[in-house]
């Protein structure tokens, strides 16, 4: 048989003349979400229903009284496929990188950026050890939708590279 468990409650009016004891979840009958009491608070600390962090992020739902920071960001989508990967973020900001295996080829990104003033990182990988300066890549070009790692004479044994790329993606 199921058992049917029961919280304290009461109206927005009702909670402001309370303070529970720590620890102590109840319910505001008005506003239809939980307060938790930390012993010494009046009214407890109300926390958030899902449409009132979805209208306080910009995607929709009921107005929210509780407002999130300007600087909140978080993401909304991640692949990784063995080869490349991104998380992109509400803001438009984007990660991605990969292994790019063929050398001085153009790689793909896998989200196209705003523009090419964007962030390029890479390593060398794979071959026998050699020295610094035979082994790094540089970049050839760079574009919204591909960039281009050349390595210079000397480092045939270095083929392929590690590469990130961070900025704005294209809308």
């Amino acid at each position: 048989m199921s058992r049917q468990i029961q919280i304290r409650r009461g109206t927005a009016a009702e909670h402001e003349n309370f303070t529970g004891a720590p620890g102590e979840v109840t319910m505001d009958t008005d506003a239809k979400t939980l307060r938790v009491h930390d012993g010494q608070t009046v009214g407890g600390v109300p926390l958030a229903r899902a449409d009132q962090i979805a209208a306080a992020a910009g995607t929709g739902g009921a107005a929210a009284p509780y407002e999130m920071p300007s600087n909140y960001d978080f993401v909304i989508a991640s692949v990784s496929n063995g080869n490349s990967w991104y998380r992109k973020y509400e803001s438009g900001w984007i990660e991605q990188g990969g292994l790019t295996t063929a050398r001085n080829a153009v790689t793909a990104l896998p989200i196209p950026m705003a523009n090419a003033n964007y962030y390029v990182g890479f390593n060398s990988v794979g071959g026998a050890v050699a020295p610094a300066a035979e082994i790094a890549p540089y970049i050839v070009a760079r574009t919204t939708a591909s960039i281009t790692l050349y390595w210079p004479n000397g480092s045939s044994d270095r083929n392929s590279a590690l590469w990130e790329v961070k900025g704005m993606a294209a809308s």
